[in-house]
């Protein structure tokens, strides 16, 4: 069920073909757990993500096809799972390993006269290696030599792996050693035609604006369909190496904050908020509209805070036995939600929705006008109280309520948040997660500045809120595809 372990274990057998002496294991965590968790406590390593794959003093986690850095994973106490660090692992163990690393081959071989000579006459040459038995063989290839059909380089110099001194320089005549032809730069025509669609789009924009008297939210729309559309194109065409690079440099935070403040264009409670500080208009008092409504946000944040905690302690041990299956479920689910909000910017009304019900919307507005006049009367201490404890009482059924309009996106958080700081709850799961809900109640910290200071009533219309649905609904189907495509795309640090 594993397909990172489906794609290992071919390489794994081929190294027991290449290395005869090296002899793999193979054992199913799900059939082995007592074995598997006491491997783990003697690694100092996580129980929970696979292949795992211990080698001498080093165990490594997942498996990806193409070469990279040795890089230690700290949320789950193991070195990314990549062949030429597995391999050059297995060699360390057989005492075949070079000391040299091997970006110093390719230096150390520069310094060679033959070399240079060809390097002054091709100063635009790439070099390739080939590690065999404690030596590097360095392939110089000249632009020309790539652009050809001929599969080896110009000249391959020996470098050995413990004097660091060049052995011997050599033209090929065939590709005896088994390197690689390197490829040149190629156009991405995923970006290219991104760029030339966003171009077009702008032009007409411009051009046909005011003929075709489009609202300008229209074209809004339009561009972020493009943008979401161009994004998730480019990711599913990166290569996971390139895929992890980047996200290893994003930053975590920054990532949170757009999360949550993406949940935050939530219609369900812009709607009852709108409402609500409509409704205290009337009360011709800021203070009392800035007082009811920052209590509406307050628990609005510290209700999301409980839900979040609440799913990330039960998470924490579900993700540790089903991390993976877990992962890809989730993603499915936000998938859906996704499809539905879509389905309720165009078709509002039929079928199943995410969003507050009618017969629920009129029970949470009846309660909204219920504080009002409590906030009109309020000639005391008591009164005031009583009308801001039904504000969070309201509050707090209206987040209930709405979980199902955006619970997708702290799913979405969730899962990233477990693959960068492990599964075990800890402090910084505490930190993001409180970061979360203050982002989450920004826009509504908006609305609520906009009211106090304009004050004037506007409810949110219909159209608006497919508006909103819409957008939400497009970056559930990216996230959700992304979890169940490109795991890899959540993981930071």
């Amino acid at each position: 069920t594993c397909p990172h372990c489906a794609a290992e274990k071919p390489f794994l057998e081929e190294l027991e073909e290449m290395y005869p002496q090296l002899e793999v294991r193979y054992l199913e965590a799900s059939k082995n757990a007592d074995l598997f968790g006491k491997m783990a406590e003697d690694y100092n390593t996580s129980a929970s993500g696979v292949p795992r794959t211990f080698i001498g003093d080093k165990v490594f986690v997942g498996f990806r096809e193409d070469d990279c850095d040795l890089t230690y994973l700290q949320s789950y106490g193991g070195f990314m799972g990549c062949p030429n660090q597995i391999e050059h692992c297995v060699r360390e163990c057989l005492n075949m390993s070079c000391k040299v690393p091997m970006d110093n081959a390719i230096q150390i071989s520069r310094e060679n006269s033959e070399v240079r000579e060809f390097l002054d006459e091709n100063p635009k040459a790439i070099a390739t290696l080939v590690e065999d038995n404690g030596m590097y063989l360095v392939g110089w290839w000249s632009i020309e030599r790539i652009k050809s059909e001929l599969e080896y380089p110009d000249i391959v110099a020996k470098v050995d792996g413990h004097s660091e001194k060049v052995l011997k320089v050599e033209v090929p005549e065939s590709n005896e050693y088994g390197f690689v032809k390197p490829e040149l730069g190629k156009i991405n025509w995923i970006w290219t035609s991104f760029l030339l669609l966003m171009i077009v789009y702008l032009l007409s924009y411009l051009v046909l604006n005011r003929r075709l008297k489009v609202e300008g939210r229209h074209w809004v729309i339009g561009l972020v369909v493009l943008v979401m559309i161009g994004l998730f194109a480019m990711a599913i065409t990166t290569p996971e190496g390139e895929i992890e690079k980047f996200a290893g440099k994003f930053p975590f935070p920054g990532f949170v904050f757009v999360i949550a403040l993406a949940d935050g264009f939530n219609p369900c409670a812009f709607t009852v908020l709108i409402v609500l500080l409509s409704l205290l208009t009337h009360t011709k008092s800021r203070k009392k509209m800035l007082l009811i409504g920052f209590v509406f946000i307050l628990t609005s944040a510290l209700m999301y805070f409980i839900f979040i905690m609440v799913i990330l302690t039960a998470g924490s041990w579900v993700l540790s036995q089903y991390g993976d299956i877990l992962l890809r479920l989730i993603g499915l689910i936000v998938l859906g939600a996704g499809a539905i909000n879509l389905k309720d910017y165009f078709f509002l009304g039929r079928g199943p929705s995410l969003g507050i019900s009618a017969d629920k919307r009129k029970g949470i507005f009846a309660k909204a006008g219920k504080i009002v006049r409590g906030v009109e009367k309020a000639g005391d201490r008591r009164a005031m109280t009583l009308a801001i404890l039904a504000t969070a009482g309201l509050a707090a059924l209206v987040n209930l309520v709405e979980l199902g309009c955006t619970a997708m996106f702290p799913m979405v958080y969730m899962a990233s948040l477990f693959n960068t700081h492990g599964n075990s709850l800890g402090l910084m799961h505490v930190l993001y997660t409180v970061l979360y809900s203050i982002s989450y109640v920004i826009p509504l910290s908006a609305i609520l500045g906009s009211f106090v200071y304009s004050f004037k009533s506007e409810r949110l219309s219909e159209k608006q809120a497919r508006v909103l649905k819409l957008v939400s609904g497009l970056l559930m189907l990216c996230f959700g595809l992304v979890m169940i495509l490109k795991p890899e795309l959540l993981v930071f640090g």
